[in-house]
């Protein structure tokens, strides 16, 4: 029974102190580091709407809007890990559709002048068969 308590106290010890560091991390203010992330953040955001991100990539562009407001309100409550998690997730999630918007702009101005260079084939065999 003496051994039970004794692993349920150093549990409830283990607990406390995690609970005790966490709630002071998230007490934490902002630093001008972590500011400089969501900064980054947003610049990729507007990167990602310039390529187009909202036709080519509108789930990860939604993401990366999400985890920017994520990071405005964890802003507001002074919460520094969720702040810089989100904004990380946010720069992440806008570079992903960045990427995506370009691949996929790049893919549909192939596949155009593949069909152009298709057409200039057919009409090259069609002269050549003219008299």
């Amino acid at each position: 029974m003496r051994q039970t308590f004794r692993f349920f106290g150093f549990g409830f010890c283990v607990v406390l102190v995690i609970c005790v560091f966490s709630s002071f991390a998230r007490g934490q203010e902002i630093s001008p580091a972590q500011e400089q992330q969501l900064i980054d953040a947003q610049s990729a955001f507007v990167g990602a709407q310039k390529a187009k991100a909202e036709k080519y990539a509108p789930d990860s562009l939604k993401r990366a809007e999400d985890s920017l407001a994520g990071a405005e309100k964890a802003r507001q409550k002074k919460d520094s890990v969720l702040f810089t998690r989100s904004s990380q997730l946010a720069r992440a999630y806008a570079e992903l559709a960045q990427a995506l918007s370009e691949l996929k702009a790049e893919e549909e101005g192939l596949a155009a002048d593949r069909e152009q260079l298709q057409g200039t084939k057919a009409e090259i065999e069609r002269l050549k068969k003219s008299p």
